[in-house]
């Protein structure tokens, strides 16, 4: 589920199916990268790092990504 998209930056969330497999977490992509961030602490667990101009999304939009998450894998909790 796409939760927003700003310029080319798009941030998704999905269900986790079968089970939790990782931490909470949200997918940014852009035109030729993507990475993954864990929520709520905003590591980057996955391709590498967010592009500087990117670095403010994921924690400008926090709470609603995060409301998004949960609704999605509210069965995990």
């Amino acid at each position: 589920m796409r939760v927003l998209q700003l310029g080319k930056y798009a941030i998704y969330v999905y269900r986790e199916v079968g089970g939790s497999h990782h931490l909470p977490h949200c997918h940014v992509r852009w035109p030729g990268g993507s990475v993954v961030v864990a929520l709520p602490t905003l590591e980057e667990i996955a391709g590498g790092q967010l592009p500087r101009d990117a670095r403010k999304l994921v924690p400008d939009h926090l709470e609603e990504i995060c409301e998004a998450w949960d609704q999605l894998n509210q069965q995990l909790k």
